[in-house]
């Protein structure tokens, strides 16, 4: 028991204050925490593990409430030139435009994007949208000019699929060029 300042008993009233505090501090932490070991140091969008995470998560909600869901799968050929000359903002900025759904980095210069309600021929136009405003967008840095190369793959997620399985055959459709 911890006593008070002359040897009588704490406040119970101060007690609870006190550990409610610290257990406010903690969660706090806690909240961190989660944040860092979910985001890619890189970009700052959500990392693989966590991409994983939220991509078995949507495929549930899309499979309990009866609605497609697909999975974009973007590799920017030409990344290391772009962060090499200009700097990971540069790519930031290339890898962020356009892109409103749930993005993550996949290790690399591979990158998913999670499209709820969306089957695969919706996802496909998305992607295709998506890769030729990576390619037309330009970045100048000290009289450089850098452009995306981006390929695309995309796969309709199939409920009980693992989230590994779906990033591969995303990965397997890559192409280049619109359908």
């Amino acid at each position: 028991m911890v006593l008070g300042d002359e040897g009588t008993p704490p406040d119970p009233q101060a007690v609870i204050a006190a550990l409610t505090e610290r257990i406010a501090e903690y969660e706090a932490r806690i909240a961190y925490l989660e944040r860092v070991a979910d985001t890619d140091c890189r970009t700052g969008i959500l990392n693989r593990r966590a991409f994983e995470a939220e991509l078995l998560r949507a495929m549930q909600l899309a499979a309990e409430y009866e609605t497609p869901i697909s999975l974009i799968y973007i590799d920017i050929e030409n990344l290391e030139n772009v962060n090499q000359r200009l700097g990971i903002a540069a790519a930031e900025v290339l890898l962020r435009d356009g892109a409103d759904d749930v993005l993550g980095a996949l290790g690399g210069s591979d990158f998913g994007i999670i499209v709820n309600q969306s089957d695969r021929e919706s996802a496909e136009e998305l992607a295709a949208s998506l890769a030729q405003r990576l390619a037309a967008r330009t970045v100048v840095a000290d009289e450089v000019v850098v452009t995306a190369k981006p390929a695309w793959g995309v796969h309709r997620l199939v409920p009980g699929e693992s989230a590994e399985a779906a990033i591969h055959a995303a990965a397997a459709a890559r192409r280049t060029e619109p359908p």
